[in-house]
């Protein structure tokens, strides 16, 4: 009979890491940006006043949905210790070839999007590829790519080989990163590197990745994808000499300002709660909304989007971002009702999905020391209002976990090329 054994999981980081994440957004990166003057708040006092009061109140809906999501159930795991953890047996389970293989074909798959101009930044006219390829090519480079390499990563950090791998996951990050002028592409593939390195040069491989990445990825919109793609109206917009000049004025900085200007914080909330309140939702298209957040291609409401908040058409040109709760509040049809059972659903998510995680990690005997960083990308991923990608994410961690499957995946993480 099979022993098993209790593990202690780490409940606690989700809701510390929210909560700081929360205190980061709303009040350290405002105060920042106050005292470097590059921000004033041009609002009452009530108004101010109301704005942090929904910003509490967001916060408590989310890290209390968060609390129930993360259930006190005991989990555990075989007693036996498996190959996939026994790092003397690291090259049964993948060899160099194989990660080498992996990160050239992901190379290619990058190559393959820009010419066919797939998965960029700047420019969303592209021609769609027959049998959803275009879906598969963009959502696989999101998310599938990432997973693939944290398992690569897991199989050589015991190795002397990991320093090389670890450099070719470095270029791959670059080169994702240069392709798709996504700075959030960019975060994603540097986060490999926290588990195929030391721990005396994790934080700084992590640090030294997401600087090169964000910049490489900031520059790419100015001076590579707009030749690459071969659009003129985008040549002339992204191209130009005052555009260029203005991002290379002190480019090494671009890392922190893109950090504490993409967050927003008070102001967005100001301006997103007075939109709403000169033209708000009805209780049923904020329903609509709050469904189609999840559920996109039911395309069942169309709702407000982030340029109306901004004070353009729906057709403007250029991307425009909110902050964390303005974001929900916008997906969740701008009423107080859906915006409070969203939030309380999406932290609920939040904290199961990360429990599903430990128990997909226990289930092949995968260590847990990715079980956090699993959890700062699906906060990420909220929190770049990508409600969308939530509940996917959740249903194949819990598919791969179910006999059929896990015997498949199982036996092509024991497969050796």
């Amino acid at each position: 009979m099979k022993e098993f054994r209790q593990i202690k999981v780490d409940r606690k980081f989700p809701l510390y890491f929210s909560l700081l994440s929360f205190v980061f957004i709303y009040l350290v990166s405002d105060w920042i940006l106050l005292l470097t003057n590059s921000i004033t708040y041009d609002c009452s006092l009530g108004a101010l006043i109301q704005s942090y009061f929904f910003v509490a109140f967001g916060s408590i809906l989310f890290l209390s949905g968060l609390r129930l999501g993360l259930n006190k159930n005991k989990l555990h795991a075989p007693s036996t210790s498996s190959p996939l953890l026994n790092s003397s047996r690291r090259s049964k389970n993948i060899s160099l070839f194989s990660a080498i293989l992996i990160i050239f074909l992901f190379a290619l798959w990058s190559q393959i999007m820009l010419h066919h101009k797939i998965g960029t930044t700047i420019y969303t006219d592209f021609e769609p590829l027959p049998f959803r390829l275009t879906g598969i090519l963009f959502y696989g480079r999101l998310l599938l790519q990432p997973f693939i390499l944290c398992y690569v990563a897991l199989g050589f950090r015991e190795s002397k080989q990991k320093w090389f791998v670890g450099a070719l996951i470095i270029i791959l990050g670059c080169w994702a990163s240069l392709t798709s002028g996504s700075r959030f592409i960019g975060i994603l593939f540097a986060f490999p590197l926290l588990l195929i390195f030391p721990k005396r040069v994790r934080s700084i491989a992590l640090a030294s990745a997401l600087s090169i990445n964000i910049i490489i990825s900031s520059l790419s919109r100015n001076f590579f994808l707009p030749y690459s793609l071969d659009v003129n109206h985008l040549i002339s917009i992204y191209a130009n000499n005052v555009y260029k000049e203005s991002v290379l004025n002190d480019v090494w900085l671009t890392p922190f300002t893109y950090v504490l200007g993409r967050i927003m914080g008070i102001n967005t909330v100001l301006m997103t709660l007075t939109y709403y309140g000169d033209a708000g939702q009805s209780l049923s298209q904020s329903f609509l909304t709050s469904i189609n957040s999840f559920f996109p291609l039911l395309n069942i409401s169309e709702g407000v989007s982030m340029k109306n908040i901004y004070g353009l058409s729906d057709d403007a040109f250029g991307g425009f971002g909110l902050d964390f709760f303005s974001n929900l509040w916008v997906s969740f049809g701008g009423t107080l009702l859906f915006f409070s059972l969203g939030t309380l659903l999406l932290g609920w998510l939040s904290g199961y999905s990360y429990i599903t995680y430990c128990k997909t990690l226990l289930k092949y005997n995968l260590s847990l020391e990715a079980l956090p960083y699993l959890y700062v990308i699906l906060f990420i991923i909220i929190f770049e209002n990508r409600l969308n990608l939530v509940l996917p994410i959740l249903a194949t961690f819990w598919f791969v976990r179910q006999p059929v499957p896990f015997r498949f995946v199982k036996s092509l993480l024991k497969f050796k090329l």
